[in-house]
């Protein structure tokens, strides 16, 4: 690795990527030898009362409709 390389940030969207969309993207990143560094990010809400997760940050659980046991995971987000 080279002094000062940058870490990529690959956000996934809301997308459903399949594992092998995300071999077949590592496998170009790689071969294309573009970027150094890279990670993958995917923002998920996730709903305690009704132990369920989905794809992006959601304002109200979509399936019991509460908005106080949602948890929201993004690498990057502020606190």
């Amino acid at each position: 690795w080279s002094v000062g390389a940058n870490l990529n940030i690959i956000e996934l969207e809301e997308y459903d990527y399949k594992p092998e969309d995300l071999l077949n993207l590592t496998k170009e990143l790689a071969q294309k030898q573009e970027v150094e560094l890279f990670t993958y990010n995917r923002k998920m809400t996730y709903c305690s009362n009704c132990k369920k997760s989905w794809i992006g940050i959601l304002n109200k659980c979509p399936s019991c409709g509460t908005v106080s046991t949602l948890t929201f995971f993004d690498r990057f987000r502020s606190t």
